[in-house]
Protein backbone atom coordinates (compact mmCIF):
# COMPACT_ATOMS: atom_id res chain seq x y z
CA UNK A 1 0.00 0.00 0.00
CA UNK A 2 1.42 3.39 -0.83
CA UNK A 3 2.16 5.74 1.62
CA UNK A 4 0.38 9.00 1.65
CA UNK A 5 1.20 11.80 4.13
CA UNK A 6 -1.97 13.04 6.38
CA UNK A 7 -3.04 17.35 5.64
CA UNK A 8 -1.24 17.72 9.16
CA UNK A 9 1.69 15.82 8.43
CA UNK A 10 2.07 17.05 5.38
CA UNK A 11 2.01 20.84 6.60
CA UNK A 12 4.68 20.47 9.55
CA UNK A 13 7.10 18.85 6.83
CA UNK A 14 6.65 21.82 4.65
CA UNK A 15 7.22 24.19 7.32
CA UNK A 16 10.59 22.10 8.59
CA UNK A 17 12.20 23.04 4.93
CA UNK A 18 10.13 26.62 4.46
CA UNK A 19 12.70 29.41 3.15
CA UNK A 20 12.56 32.81 4.90
CA UNK A 21 14.55 35.36 2.39
CA UNK A 22 17.03 37.58 4.28
CA UNK A 23 16.51 40.98 5.20
CA UNK A 24 17.90 43.63 3.00
CA UNK A 25 20.14 46.37 3.64
CA UNK A 26 22.40 48.62 1.49
CA UNK A 27 25.57 50.68 1.98
CA UNK A 28 27.32 53.20 -0.49
CA UNK A 29 29.84 55.74 -0.19
CA UNK A 30 27.60 57.84 1.63
CA UNK A 31 28.50 55.74 4.74
CA UNK A 32 32.28 56.01 4.12
CA UNK A 33 34.12 57.33 7.34
CA UNK A 34 37.61 56.90 6.10
CA UNK A 35 39.31 55.23 3.00
CA UNK A 36 42.91 54.23 3.02
CA UNK A 37 44.90 53.85 -0.62
CA UNK A 38 47.96 51.67 -1.52
CA UNK A 39 49.11 52.10 -4.72
CA UNK A 40 51.78 49.90 -6.15
CA UNK A 41 53.76 50.43 -9.39
CA UNK A 42 52.57 47.15 -11.58
CA UNK A 43 48.99 48.59 -12.32
CA UNK A 44 47.31 47.21 -9.04
CA UNK A 45 46.45 49.10 -5.71
CA UNK A 46 45.06 47.80 -2.34
CA UNK A 47 41.79 49.37 -1.00
CA UNK A 48 40.71 49.84 3.18
CA UNK A 49 37.46 51.20 3.37
CA UNK A 50 35.51 52.06 7.22
CA UNK A 51 31.70 52.49 6.95
CA UNK A 52 29.31 53.31 9.08
CA UNK A 53 26.05 50.36 9.06
CA UNK A 54 23.05 49.57 11.13
CA UNK A 55 22.38 46.24 10.17
CA UNK A 56 19.00 44.61 11.39
CA UNK A 57 19.48 41.32 13.70
CA UNK A 58 19.27 38.09 11.61
CA UNK A 59 20.40 37.16 8.38
CA UNK A 60 21.44 40.42 6.17
CA UNK A 61 21.74 40.36 2.60
CA UNK A 62 24.27 43.64 2.82
CA UNK A 63 24.58 45.32 -0.94
CA UNK A 64 28.26 47.49 -0.40
CA UNK A 65 27.93 49.55 -3.08
CA UNK A 66 30.84 52.00 -4.09
CA UNK A 67 33.34 49.15 -5.12
CA UNK A 68 35.85 49.38 -7.68
CA UNK A 69 34.73 48.16 -11.29
CA UNK A 70 38.28 46.20 -11.37
CA UNK A 71 37.81 44.66 -8.30
CA UNK A 72 39.72 41.46 -7.67
CA UNK A 73 36.98 39.28 -6.03
CA UNK A 74 39.03 36.56 -4.48
CA UNK A 75 40.89 39.33 -2.42
CA UNK A 76 38.06 40.89 -0.01
CA UNK A 77 38.39 41.09 3.85
CA UNK A 78 34.97 41.87 5.65
CA UNK A 79 34.43 43.11 9.65
CA UNK A 80 33.44 44.73 12.34
CA UNK A 81 35.22 46.97 13.99
CA UNK A 82 32.55 47.36 16.41
CA UNK A 83 31.39 43.55 17.67
CA UNK A 84 33.35 41.55 15.34
CA UNK A 85 32.40 38.54 16.91
CA UNK A 86 28.59 39.21 16.87
CA UNK A 87 28.59 39.62 12.70
CA UNK A 88 29.55 36.55 10.84
CA UNK A 89 30.02 36.02 7.01
CA UNK A 90 28.21 33.53 5.54
CA UNK A 91 28.11 33.88 1.55
CA UNK A 92 29.94 36.54 -0.20
CA UNK A 93 29.43 37.45 -4.24
CA UNK A 94 30.33 40.17 -6.57
CA UNK A 95 27.65 41.47 -8.71
CA UNK A 96 29.05 43.18 -11.76
CA UNK A 97 26.36 42.44 -14.77
CA UNK A 98 26.15 46.33 -14.78
CA UNK A 99 22.64 48.12 -16.02
CA UNK A 100 23.14 49.20 -20.03
CA UNK A 101 20.85 49.22 -22.71
CA UNK A 102 22.69 45.41 -23.93
CA UNK A 103 21.95 43.62 -20.75
CA UNK A 104 18.75 45.02 -19.71
CA UNK A 105 17.17 43.48 -23.48
CA UNK A 106 18.69 39.82 -22.68
CA UNK A 107 16.77 40.06 -19.59
CA UNK A 108 13.77 40.74 -21.99
CA UNK A 109 14.28 37.92 -24.39
CA UNK A 110 10.86 36.13 -24.75
CA UNK A 111 9.08 39.01 -23.24
CA UNK A 112 6.90 41.93 -24.34
CA UNK A 113 8.42 45.08 -25.59
CA UNK A 114 6.41 48.43 -26.14
CA UNK A 115 8.04 50.52 -29.44
CA UNK A 116 6.53 54.23 -29.59
CA UNK A 117 7.01 56.05 -32.83
CA UNK A 118 5.63 58.81 -34.21
CA UNK A 119 4.33 59.49 -37.29
CA UNK A 120 3.51 62.32 -40.07
CA UNK A 121 0.25 62.55 -41.41
CA UNK A 122 -1.20 65.35 -42.70
CA UNK A 123 1.31 67.45 -41.47
CA UNK A 124 0.93 66.48 -37.96
CA UNK A 125 2.77 64.03 -35.24
CA UNK A 126 0.88 61.14 -34.76
CA UNK A 127 2.18 58.63 -31.84
CA UNK A 128 2.44 55.06 -32.34
CA UNK A 129 2.32 52.62 -29.72
CA UNK A 130 3.22 48.60 -30.76
CA UNK A 131 3.85 45.53 -28.13
CA UNK A 132 5.81 42.84 -29.13
CA UNK A 133 7.60 39.56 -28.14
CA UNK A 134 11.78 40.12 -28.17
CA UNK A 135 13.10 36.83 -30.05
CA UNK A 136 17.18 37.72 -30.29
CA UNK A 137 19.44 40.48 -29.67
CA UNK A 138 22.24 39.37 -31.57
CA UNK A 139 22.87 42.24 -33.85
CA UNK A 140 20.28 43.79 -33.11
CA UNK A 141 16.61 43.37 -32.42
CA UNK A 142 14.72 41.25 -33.45
CA UNK A 143 10.81 41.08 -32.68
CA UNK A 144 7.46 39.31 -33.32
CA UNK A 145 4.74 41.63 -34.00
CA UNK A 146 1.75 39.41 -34.00
CA UNK A 147 2.09 37.15 -37.16
CA UNK A 148 4.81 39.57 -38.46
CA UNK A 149 9.05 39.00 -37.30
CA UNK A 150 10.67 42.18 -37.70
CA UNK A 151 14.30 42.80 -37.73
CA UNK A 152 15.20 46.09 -36.15
CA UNK A 153 12.26 47.47 -35.70
CA UNK A 154 11.81 51.61 -35.17
CA UNK A 155 11.06 53.11 -31.86
CA UNK A 156 11.27 53.63 -28.90
CA UNK A 157 11.59 50.95 -26.43
CA UNK A 158 9.08 50.46 -23.16
CA UNK A 159 9.53 47.86 -20.75
CA UNK A 160 7.53 47.37 -18.07
CA UNK A 161 9.91 46.70 -15.11
CA UNK A 162 13.71 46.77 -14.46
CA UNK A 163 15.26 43.57 -13.60
CA UNK A 164 16.44 43.12 -9.66
CA UNK A 165 19.93 41.28 -10.75
CA UNK A 166 20.94 44.08 -13.56
CA UNK A 167 22.85 47.08 -10.67
CA UNK A 168 23.67 50.56 -11.98
CA UNK A 169 26.98 50.21 -10.63
CA UNK A 170 29.31 46.96 -9.15
CA UNK A 171 28.40 45.87 -5.80
CA UNK A 172 29.88 43.44 -3.30
CA UNK A 173 27.24 41.37 -1.49
CA UNK A 174 27.52 39.61 1.71
CA UNK A 175 25.05 37.05 3.40
CA UNK A 176 26.10 38.51 6.56
CA UNK A 177 24.30 36.94 10.53
CA UNK A 178 23.80 39.24 12.57
CA UNK A 179 23.68 39.97 16.33
CA UNK A 180 24.06 43.63 16.96
CA UNK A 181 21.55 46.01 16.07
CA UNK A 182 22.66 49.28 16.96
CA UNK A 183 24.91 51.46 14.47
CA UNK A 184 28.29 49.98 14.16
CA UNK A 185 31.88 50.16 11.75
CA UNK A 186 32.68 47.78 9.56
CA UNK A 187 36.02 47.63 7.49
CA UNK A 188 36.35 46.04 3.74
CA UNK A 189 39.53 45.49 1.77
CA UNK A 190 40.71 44.38 -1.53
CA UNK A 191 42.88 44.84 -4.35
CA UNK A 192 41.92 46.41 -7.42
CA UNK A 193 43.47 46.39 -11.10
CA UNK A 194 43.78 49.86 -12.80
CA UNK A 195 46.18 51.68 -10.67
CA UNK A 196 49.48 52.83 -10.71
CA UNK A 197 51.89 55.28 -10.11
CA UNK A 198 55.92 56.11 -11.15
CA UNK A 199 57.83 58.75 -10.49
CA UNK A 200 59.74 61.62 -13.05
CA UNK A 201 62.26 63.85 -11.81
CA UNK A 202 63.57 67.32 -13.58
CA UNK A 203 67.22 68.43 -12.53
CA UNK A 204 68.54 71.41 -13.49
CA UNK A 205 72.04 72.06 -13.49
CA UNK A 206 73.81 75.25 -13.10
CA UNK A 207 76.36 77.37 -15.43
CA UNK A 208 79.60 75.41 -14.57
CA UNK A 209 77.78 71.79 -14.33
CA UNK A 210 79.14 71.38 -11.06
CA UNK A 211 75.64 71.74 -8.80
CA UNK A 212 72.19 71.20 -9.94
CA UNK A 213 68.40 71.05 -8.29
CA UNK A 214 66.52 68.13 -8.10
CA UNK A 215 62.68 67.85 -8.13
CA UNK A 216 60.69 64.55 -7.86
CA UNK A 217 56.83 63.91 -9.26
CA UNK A 218 54.63 61.52 -8.25
CA UNK A 219 52.74 60.69 -10.94
CA UNK A 220 49.31 58.38 -10.21
CA UNK A 221 47.27 57.24 -12.32
CA UNK A 222 43.67 55.61 -11.39
CA UNK A 223 41.79 53.63 -13.92
CA UNK A 224 39.77 51.61 -11.22
CA UNK A 225 36.39 52.29 -12.05
CA UNK A 226 35.79 54.17 -8.39
CA UNK A 227 36.72 57.60 -6.83
CA UNK A 228 38.41 57.26 -3.82
CA UNK A 229 37.42 61.23 -1.62
CA UNK A 230 39.44 62.38 1.12
CA UNK A 231 41.62 59.37 1.12
CA UNK A 232 45.13 58.23 2.79
CA UNK A 233 48.04 58.05 0.49
CA UNK A 234 50.11 55.54 0.21
CA UNK A 235 52.82 54.29 -2.48
CA UNK A 236 55.06 51.33 -2.42
CA UNK A 237 58.20 51.38 -4.39
CA UNK A 238 60.19 47.68 -5.18
CA UNK A 239 59.64 44.57 -6.83
CA UNK A 240 56.74 42.93 -5.28
CA UNK A 241 55.44 40.22 -6.49
CA UNK A 242 51.63 39.90 -7.70
CA UNK A 243 50.67 36.80 -9.48
CA UNK A 244 48.28 37.71 -11.84
CA UNK A 245 54.54 59.03 -18.79
CA UNK A 246 53.35 62.39 -19.07
CA UNK A 247 55.61 65.94 -19.48
CA UNK A 248 56.38 67.84 -16.66
CA UNK A 249 55.27 70.99 -16.95
CA UNK A 250 57.54 73.86 -17.78
CA UNK A 251 56.12 75.65 -14.70
CA UNK A 252 57.90 73.06 -12.12
CA UNK A 253 61.20 73.83 -13.08
CA UNK A 254 63.66 75.53 -10.74
CA UNK A 255 65.62 78.60 -11.86
CA UNK A 256 69.13 78.32 -10.74
CA UNK A 257 68.95 81.74 -9.51
CA UNK A 258 65.81 81.33 -7.58
CA UNK A 259 65.62 81.06 -3.93
CA UNK A 260 67.46 78.31 -2.59
CA UNK A 261 64.73 77.22 0.16
CA UNK A 262 64.39 73.65 0.42
CA UNK A 263 60.70 72.47 1.80
CA UNK A 264 59.41 69.27 3.80
CA UNK A 265 59.10 66.81 0.98
CA UNK A 266 54.88 65.91 0.56
CA UNK A 267 55.77 62.35 1.00
CA UNK A 268 57.48 60.94 4.05
CA UNK A 269 59.17 57.54 3.09
CA UNK A 270 60.41 54.71 5.64
CA UNK A 271 61.30 51.33 4.62
CA UNK A 272 58.95 48.58 4.77
CA UNK A 273 59.94 44.94 4.76
CA UNK A 274 62.20 44.69 1.65
CA UNK A 275 60.58 48.04 -0.01
CA UNK A 276 60.11 50.97 0.50
CA UNK A 277 56.94 52.58 1.25
CA UNK A 278 56.19 56.65 0.58
CA UNK A 279 53.18 57.86 2.82
CA UNK A 280 51.54 61.58 1.72
CA UNK A 281 51.23 63.65 4.79
CA UNK A 282 48.19 65.06 3.82
CA UNK A 283 44.54 63.66 2.00
CA UNK A 284 43.55 63.67 -1.14
CA UNK A 285 41.07 62.79 -3.56
CA UNK A 286 41.69 60.09 -6.51
CA UNK A 287 39.15 60.74 -9.08
CA UNK A 288 38.14 57.99 -11.19
CA UNK A 289 39.91 58.11 -14.79
CA UNK A 290 42.19 60.81 -13.50
CA UNK A 291 45.90 61.42 -13.75
CA UNK A 292 47.14 63.47 -10.50
CA UNK A 293 50.83 64.59 -10.53
CA UNK A 294 52.29 65.23 -6.57
CA UNK A 295 55.47 66.72 -5.35
CA UNK A 296 57.36 63.81 -4.31
CA UNK A 297 60.95 65.70 -2.78
CA UNK A 298 63.54 68.67 -3.54
CA UNK A 299 66.98 68.36 -3.40
CA UNK A 300 68.65 71.85 -3.76
CA UNK A 301 72.56 72.55 -4.30
CA UNK A 302 73.39 68.87 -4.95
CA UNK A 303 76.74 68.70 -5.90
CA UNK A 304 77.23 66.92 -9.23
CA UNK A 305 80.12 65.71 -11.41
CA UNK A 306 80.27 65.82 -15.59
CA UNK A 307 82.04 63.08 -17.09
CA UNK A 308 83.17 61.85 -19.94
CA UNK A 309 83.62 58.15 -20.92
CA UNK A 310 84.39 55.87 -24.21
CA UNK A 311 83.52 52.42 -23.94
CA UNK A 312 84.73 49.84 -26.13
CA UNK A 313 84.82 45.85 -26.62
CA UNK A 314 88.10 43.92 -27.44
CA UNK A 315 88.04 41.80 -30.22
CA UNK A 316 90.15 39.48 -29.99
CA UNK A 317 89.13 36.91 -32.45
CA UNK A 318 89.99 38.56 -35.98
CA UNK A 319 91.90 41.06 -37.64
CA UNK A 320 90.34 45.10 -37.53
CA UNK A 321 91.81 46.87 -40.47
CA UNK A 322 89.38 49.81 -40.11
CA UNK A 323 90.06 52.62 -37.66
CA UNK A 324 86.56 52.79 -35.12
CA UNK A 325 85.71 56.44 -34.51
CA UNK A 326 83.21 56.82 -31.36
CA UNK A 327 80.87 58.91 -29.92
CA UNK A 328 82.14 59.76 -26.41
CA UNK A 329 79.25 59.51 -23.63
CA UNK A 330 78.42 62.83 -21.58
CA UNK A 331 77.11 61.80 -17.50
CA UNK A 332 76.05 63.73 -14.91
CA UNK A 333 77.13 61.56 -11.31
CA UNK A 334 76.11 62.64 -7.48
CA UNK A 335 75.71 60.62 -4.39
CA UNK A 336 71.95 60.41 -3.09
CA UNK A 337 73.11 61.37 0.45
CA UNK A 338 71.85 63.94 2.91
CA UNK A 339 75.07 65.14 2.84
CA UNK A 340 74.52 65.93 -0.59
CA UNK A 341 71.54 67.85 0.00
CA UNK A 342 69.34 64.50 -0.89
CA UNK A 343 69.40 60.44 0.89
CA UNK A 344 65.98 59.84 0.37
CA UNK A 345 65.38 56.43 -1.22
CA UNK A 346 64.45 57.35 -4.84
CA UNK A 347 61.61 55.32 -6.33
CA UNK A 348 63.10 54.21 -10.46
CA UNK A 349 61.59 56.52 -12.85
CA UNK A 350 62.64 59.08 -15.82
CA UNK A 351 64.68 61.91 -15.34
CA UNK A 352 64.69 64.65 -17.11
CA UNK A 353 67.71 66.96 -17.02
CA UNK A 354 68.00 71.34 -17.85
CA UNK A 355 69.72 73.58 -18.19
CA UNK A 356 69.63 77.56 -18.95
CA UNK A 357 70.96 78.90 -22.17
CA UNK A 358 72.85 82.57 -22.24
CA UNK A 359 68.92 83.92 -22.68
CA UNK A 360 68.55 82.73 -19.26
CA UNK A 361 65.80 79.63 -21.06
CA UNK A 362 65.78 76.49 -19.78
CA UNK A 363 66.67 73.50 -22.43
CA UNK A 364 66.26 70.19 -22.37
CA UNK A 365 70.14 68.72 -22.20
CA UNK A 366 69.13 64.96 -22.04
CA UNK A 367 66.79 62.15 -20.73
CA UNK A 368 67.45 58.91 -18.80
CA UNK A 369 65.94 56.32 -16.45
CA UNK A 370 66.86 55.07 -13.10
CA UNK A 371 65.89 52.29 -11.12
CA UNK A 372 64.94 52.17 -7.44
CA UNK A 373 68.01 53.51 -5.69
CA UNK A 374 68.55 53.52 -2.58
CA UNK A 375 69.74 56.31 0.06
CA UNK A 376 73.87 56.98 0.47
CA UNK A 377 73.72 55.36 -3.31
CA UNK A 378 75.64 57.23 -6.82
CA UNK A 379 73.65 57.95 -9.27
CA UNK A 380 75.00 57.98 -12.83
CA UNK A 381 72.56 59.56 -15.91
CA UNK A 382 74.12 58.92 -19.10
CA UNK A 383 72.70 61.82 -20.95
CA UNK A 384 74.17 62.55 -24.30
CA UNK A 385 76.93 62.65 -26.73
CA UNK A 386 79.91 65.25 -26.97
CA UNK A 387 79.95 67.20 -29.62
CA UNK A 388 83.28 68.25 -29.26
CA UNK A 389 85.45 65.43 -28.20
CA UNK A 390 86.58 62.91 -31.15
CA UNK A 391 87.59 59.35 -30.44
CA UNK A 392 89.29 57.00 -32.55
CA UNK A 393 90.24 53.52 -31.80
CA UNK A 394 92.65 50.91 -34.28
CA UNK A 395 93.86 47.51 -33.82
CA UNK A 396 97.84 48.15 -34.56
CA UNK A 397 98.50 44.29 -34.66
CA UNK A 398 96.87 41.14 -34.50
CA UNK A 399 99.02 37.70 -33.29
CA UNK A 400 97.04 34.02 -32.88
CA UNK A 401 98.82 32.63 -29.82
CA UNK A 402 96.53 28.97 -29.77
CA UNK A 403 92.98 27.78 -30.67
CA UNK A 404 91.69 30.58 -27.79
CA UNK A 405 93.84 33.22 -27.48
CA UNK A 406 95.58 36.26 -28.80
CA UNK A 407 97.86 38.68 -28.71
CA UNK A 408 96.34 41.91 -29.54
CA UNK A 409 97.48 45.70 -29.51
CA UNK A 410 95.10 48.70 -29.87
CA UNK A 411 95.68 52.43 -30.05
CA UNK A 412 92.70 55.08 -29.33
CA UNK A 413 93.16 58.95 -29.82
CA UNK A 414 91.43 61.74 -28.26
CA UNK A 415 90.96 65.06 -29.80
CA UNK A 416 89.45 67.49 -28.09
CA UNK A 417 87.84 70.74 -29.56
CA UNK A 418 86.68 72.68 -26.49
CA UNK A 419 88.68 75.90 -24.91
CA UNK A 420 89.43 74.10 -21.63
CA UNK A 421 90.35 70.57 -20.54
CA UNK A 422 88.62 67.65 -20.13
CA UNK A 423 89.06 64.06 -18.45
CA UNK A 424 88.29 61.50 -20.40
CA UNK A 425 87.59 57.80 -19.41
CA UNK A 426 88.38 54.91 -21.74
CA UNK A 427 86.55 51.64 -20.74
CA UNK A 428 88.00 48.49 -22.54
CA UNK A 429 85.96 45.60 -22.26
CA UNK A 430 87.53 41.15 -22.71
CA UNK A 431 85.72 38.65 -23.52
CA UNK A 432 87.64 36.74 -21.86
CA UNK A 433 90.69 36.68 -19.08
CA UNK A 434 93.34 38.99 -20.10
CA UNK A 435 97.10 40.04 -19.00
CA UNK A 436 98.07 43.65 -20.45
CA UNK A 437 101.76 42.99 -21.80
CA UNK A 438 102.43 46.63 -22.85
CA UNK A 439 100.85 49.51 -21.81
CA UNK A 440 101.61 53.79 -22.91
CA UNK A 441 100.10 55.06 -19.14
CA UNK A 442 98.51 53.00 -15.94
CA UNK A 443 95.15 52.16 -15.81
CA UNK A 444 92.44 50.70 -13.09
CA UNK A 445 90.84 47.71 -12.64
CA UNK A 446 86.95 48.32 -12.81
CA UNK A 447 85.61 44.55 -12.95
CA UNK A 448 87.03 41.01 -14.22
CA UNK A 449 86.65 42.29 -17.56
CA UNK A 450 86.98 45.66 -17.94
CA UNK A 451 90.14 48.22 -17.16
CA UNK A 452 89.89 52.14 -17.27
CA UNK A 453 92.53 54.69 -18.56
CA UNK A 454 92.03 58.27 -17.41
CA UNK A 455 93.29 60.85 -19.88
CA UNK A 456 93.62 64.37 -19.75
CA UNK A 457 93.05 65.87 -22.62
CA UNK A 458 94.15 69.81 -23.35
CA UNK A 459 92.13 72.51 -24.69
CA UNK A 460 92.24 72.05 -28.49
CA UNK A 461 94.56 69.22 -28.38
CA UNK A 462 94.52 65.69 -28.40
CA UNK A 463 96.27 62.57 -26.55
CA UNK A 464 96.40 59.23 -27.30
CA UNK A 465 96.87 55.91 -25.09
CA UNK A 466 98.05 52.51 -26.78
CA UNK A 467 98.25 49.03 -25.09
CA UNK A 468 98.69 45.16 -25.72
CA UNK A 469 96.63 42.29 -24.16
CA UNK A 470 96.84 38.69 -24.08
CA UNK A 471 93.15 37.20 -24.22
CA UNK A 472 92.32 33.71 -23.21
CA UNK A 473 88.87 32.84 -23.75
Amino acid sequence: MPYKATPLLALLMASQFAFTAPLKSQSSSDDQLDVMVTVYSNNYGLIREVRRLTLPKGEVELEFQDVAEQIDPTSVAFKSITKEKQVRILEQNYRYDLLNPSTLLNRYIGRKLKFTQYLSVDNSQVKQEREGVLLSTEGGTIVRFGDEIEILPVGTISLAELPEDLLSRPTLVWLLENDYQREQQVETSYLTNGMNWHADYVLVVNQDDTRLDLNGWVTLDNRSGAAYRNAELKLVAGDVKHVSEPVVEAARLQRMDSARTAFAPAFQERQFFEYHLYSLGRRTTLANNETKQMSLLAGLGVKVDKEFSVKSSVNPFSVQPNVQESKVDVSLEFENSEDNNLGMALPGGRVRVYKADVDASLQLIGEERIDHTPRDEKITLEIGKAFDIVSERKQTSFQRRGERSSLVSYRIQLRNHKDEEVQVKLIETFPGERTITIQSREFREVDARSIEFEVAVPARGEEQVSYTAMVTW
